[in-house]
């Protein structure tokens, strides 16, 4: 299991990328070249950061969360142990792994640089563990053929801490009473937690309204503190998102709080 694991996270990383626009500018502006190709040989990138190196290819090099679903397919619940994600990082770091990039119809060649290899490593989130209570719930809520996504969702840093399991275990047992269950809800209510931090069920509510309540304010009339929301840059409710982020975030709380609404 853990070299099938090992393969996966290689396939991934070497696969064939498309060069997309954010680092074409940020390559050009950081390198200040003609064709950005021309910056993916070693000599280039050595002039920079690691963090102007790891801003640029972010893009190219995040998992999706196609990817984190097929590697949970060799993942124990327990997770794996950070040393294993350490030694596949040198490992792969001393052989130098790259993959083809396409800009039109020209293509280069990228050695994967090691910052940009160990933070698509950290976001795969190995080493999170998903609890047997946590388990035994999406066995019984989720649908046959989304386990995989459920367990590699339940193993993202928003249900890390003792507090937001209890509210993943409490939402996933009320879903399944109501038969209410889905990835896309789960999604919003992970990227929620990790926002605003509630500390029950009750806390999730309230914060739910007032996420609700905003979309119908005017906007010279924030429900929220905007400064607080320009602190917080992954804010779930943006200043400014297009009309489909609206539904989407309106229609999840909606949903999450009529499955919640007796914790009030």
């Amino acid at each position: 299991m853990i070299e099938d694991l090992r393969q996966e996270i290689r396939n991934q990383l070497t696969r064939p990328r498309s060069m997309k626009t954010s680092a074409i500018s940020k390559m050009a502006g950081y390198l200040n070249l003609d064709n950005p190709l021309d910056g993916f040989t070693t000599q280039c990138l050595a002039r920079l950061e690691d963090y102007e190196i790891e801003f640029m290819f972010a893009g190219m090099f995040t998992p999706a969360i196609s990817d984190r679903e097929a590697c949970e397919r060799f993942m124990p619940l327990e997770g794996i142990l950070v040393e294993f994600r350490l030694d596949l990082l040198h490992q792969m770091v001393r052989e130098r792994i790259f993959c083809p990039v396409y800009l039109g119809r020209e293509t280069a060649r990228l050695v994967i640089p090691e910052v940009v290899l160990a933070r698509y490593l950290r976001l795969l989130n190995l080493e999170a563990p998903v609890t047997p209570e946590i388990n035994e719930l999406i066995l019984a809520v989720v649908p046959p053929g989304g386990h995989q996504r459920a367990r590699c969702t339940a193993r993202r840093r928003a249900w890390r801490d003792v507090k937001s399991k209890a509210i993943l275990e409490g939402c996933l047992r009320i879903m399944g009473e109501k038969h209410s269950f889905s990835h896309e809800k789960l999604d919003f209510l992970s990227d929620f937690m990790r926002t605003y931090r509630p500390e029950h069920l009750k806390n999730l509510v309230g914060q739910l309204h007032h996420l609700v309540e905003s979309y119908h304010e005017e906007p010279e009339h924030p429900v929220f503190n905007q400064e607080l929301e320009d602190y917080q840059a992954a804010n779930i409710r943006a200043k400014s998102c297009g009309e489909a982020m609206r539904n989407y975030r309106v229609s999840n709380a909606q949903s999450l709080l009529k499955d919640l609404e007796d914790c009030v």
